[in-house]
């Protein structure tokens, strides 16, 4: 695992300190660690599990229950589209097209030869009635339509890129 900043230490062990029980604690540490990493791989779980004192697989367990945590690498900036029924009607898969053909990554879930962009799907982000939704990171964007798309991409390159909302 790559070392980790002063900044993501300090959170972490004031996470540590917050909760009563150290299980509590995975989740929130989790995202810590990814935002920093960009994706939670076994060095990192194993890390976690040892400041925590916990088995690996009670870690383990928890960071694959829930889809924003990355076990593979992702590049800076993590596109997910949704592709519920509610988005897939309103044609999210072209959305997704777009966004990968226009942020030049190489197919779903491949990082772009920069590194700024990795696109993929995700289930649903609880925002059906303005779908199609897609998620940066952990920002979420609605009424991405085909049409929209190209504006989009326009916007992640020239401005999600320089003010990225804060997590």
């Amino acid at each position: 695992m790559q070392p980790l900043s002063n900044q993501t230490l300090e959170a972490i062990g004031k996470l540590v300190m917050q909760y009563p029980q150290p299980k509590s604690a995975i989740v929130p540490i989790l995202h810590v660690l990814q935002k920093e990493l960009w994706s939670i791989n076994l060095d990192v779980l194993s890390f976690v599990s040892d400041m925590l004192s916990l088995p690996l697989l009670e870690v383990e367990s928890v960071a694959s229950f829930y889809p924003d945590f990355s076990r593979t690498q992702v590049a800076r900036y993590d596109i997910r589209v949704c592709r519920s029924i509610a988005c897939g009607i309103q044609e999210s898969n072209r959305v997704a097209e777009i966004l990968l053909h226009k942020l030049g990554c190489p197919a779903f879930g491949l990082p772009s030869a920069d590194n700024n962009y990795s696109v993929d799907f995700c289930e649903c982000l609880a925002c059906c009635d303005q779908g199609p939704n897609v998620k940066i990171n952990h920002a979420v964007f609605h009424k991405i339509t085909p049409e929209k798309a190209n504006a989009f991409v326009e916007y992640i390159k020239n401005e999600f890129l320089y003010n990225e909302p804060s997590s």
